[in-house]
């Protein structure tokens, strides 16, 4: 299974741009169709694996936000061995998900990459900036 990224760059046909140079601190990372900046996101799960996949599989966002959330002693949004990878443009016209599971301190892919576009990924970015925690 490929990394989110590295799906992105090497299966879909040309339509995302990894624009980054200088140790990957400058520049950014395109969807080419609309010229927009792709948004890394994430979201941290205080749950297994295999439950955050079998909501995953069922390409249902809200089921996702429903999911209990990863949080400090204070309440703030923490890490864990389970996140959400994210990649979107502000406008929804691009969104793509993958599940990653920290195996020895590296995250590791468990599912396949979910990307919707159009229509599809506008009908759920208001949720998907909802889930993501690095706003």
């Amino acid at each position: 299974m490929k990394e989110l990224d590295e799906y992105l760059t090497q299966d879909c046909g040309g339509k995302f741009q990894d624009k980054t140079w200088f140790l990957g601190l400058l520049g950014s990372f395109r969807y080419t169709p609309t010229g927009e900046k792709a948004e890394v996101g994430f979201r941290y799960f205080a749950c297994d694996a295999e439950t955050v996949l079998a909501v995953f599989r069922r390409a249902d966002v809200a089921a996702l936000l429903a999911l209990p959330f990863a949080l400090d002693e204070e309440g703030d949004a923490d890490t864990s061995a389970v996140r959400v990878s994210m990649r979107y443009t502000a406008s929804g016209s691009a969104v793509a998900l993958q599940v990653d599971e920290y195996v020895d301190s590296e995250p590791r892919p468990r599912s396949d990459v979910w990307l919707l576009e159009g229509a599809a990924g506008q009908a759920v970015i208001a949720q998907i900036k909802k889930l993501d925690q690095s706003n």
